[in-house]
């Protein structure tokens, strides 16, 4: 709920707790976000803050939401998912539709 919110600058505050818990413990923080249920502007946004909040990874879903788009679409958006993302910022995804080019064109793209 914080993500519609006009004054959600703590969520970036707790996500940076989260990132310095893990790393303390000398664990990696992978954020996951539903993209699917999520507009650009919306998406843009939590991909932002999660990754100036220092998270390792972000992960486009949990897989739940998959049978949504075509098979297609599923790759294009994947490969958007991992250009909204800096380079300095992991990506994982379920991708149990991807075909074996599909995951040649997503681990090129830095895609795990």
């Amino acid at each position: 709920s914080a993500l519609f919110s006009p004054t959600s600058v703590w969520l970036k505050v707790e996500v940076a707790k989260l990132v310095a818990l893990a790393h303390e413990h000398e664990r990696l923080l992978t954020i996951v976000l539903e993209s699917s249920l999520l507009t650009n502007e919306q998406l843009q946004k939590l991909v932002k803050l999660a990754a100036d909040a220092g998270a390792d990874f972000l992960k486009d879903g949990t897989g739940i939401m998959a049978s949504q788009p075509e098979q297609a679409d599923k790759l294009t958006n994947a490969l958007r998912f991992r250009e909204l993302v800096p380079r300095s910022v992991g990506v994982k995804l379920v991708a149990d539709w991807a075909t074996e080019q599909d995951m040649e064109q997503l681990v090129s793209a830095g895609v795990e």
